[in-house]
């Protein structure tokens, strides 16, 4: 391959999800305790951390397995961003990168390896792509933001993540993940995904003229089942709004 661009699309969207045997924990909303379940601080369902942000809710008695890759990953960047973000302890222990040393947990390859151990774990928890909670039919939680809003992932949430980028910085490095408060219903841990091609090629033009419509004309014939999560309404259609032209990026493809 010779020199690449980078070509940006927002739509890859990250959530965490959680799938137990006990359906007290269909829905519910998890705030900073998720960095503690990650590090093996939180170790049970009813603890008081959760409990405080979910009255009224049955917890069950149950034991937490986080379960994280055990592969290369941006969605493990996306996912150890967030939690370096709200967690000093997180973020000294831990830190943030595509492949972290997790202190506990289960591990699992890839998002499909990741929704066998979440199905077949009673009690745990994962951070797994939300075609695969879709496909999957696997509850979401509300993941608390900056503006101190429980939100789940479907489309206006994470559009709202995606409207704080107004430009596209020439070194293309962007992050939605935990936006500023101003984002009032954002999902916090929303990413975009990053196609890469090379600036030249035999098939150039025809290899283009793909990208520009996947990111453009091809949105509008995506079409995914409802995600609802409490009663938030789930992705369906075109994740457009907000999104920054790659118009610049496109035009250095031969």
């Amino acid at each position: 391959m010779n020199r690449s661009s980078i070509v940006l699309s927002s739509e890859k969207w990250l959530n965490v999800s959680t799938a137990s045997a006990d359906p007290a924990l269909t829905y519910f909303e998890i705030n900073r305790a998720l960095a503690g379940i990650y590090l093996g601080q939180i170790t049970n369902w009813n603890s008081p951390q959760i409990a405080k942000v979910n009255k009224g809710v049955h917890l069950p008695n149950l034991k937490i397995t986080p379960v994280f890759r055990s592969d290369g990953s941006g969605d493990t960047y996306a996912f150890t961003n967030y939690l370096s973000k709200v967690s000093g302890g997180f973020r000294g222990r831990v830190g943030v990168g595509t492949s972290v040393s997790f202190p506990t947990g289960a591990s699992g390859k890839g998002n499909s390896g990741m929704t066998a151990v979440l199905q077949g774990t009673p009690g745990s928890i994962a951070y797994i792509a939300v075609s695969y909670l879709i496909a999957h039919k696997l509850p979401a939680v509300g993941i608390a933001n900056a503006a101190g809003n429980y939100e789940y992932p479907n489309q206006s949430n994470i559009e709202n993540a995606a409207a704080t980028v107004k430009h596209v910085p020439g070194n293309l490095s962007l992050s939605i993940v935990n936006p500023p408060r101003s984002a009032k219903i954002a999902y916090p841990i929303s990413t975009f995904t990053y196609v890469i091609a090379p600036t030249t090629a035999k098939q150039g033009a025809l290899l283009k003229g793909f990208v520009k419509y996947a990111l453009g004309a091809g949105q509008l014939v995506r079409r995914e089942p409802g995600l609802r999560a409490a009663s938030q309404g789930g992705p369906e259609g075109r994740p457009g709004r907000g999104e920054p032209s790659v118009e610049p990026q496109l035009s250095t493809m031969a």
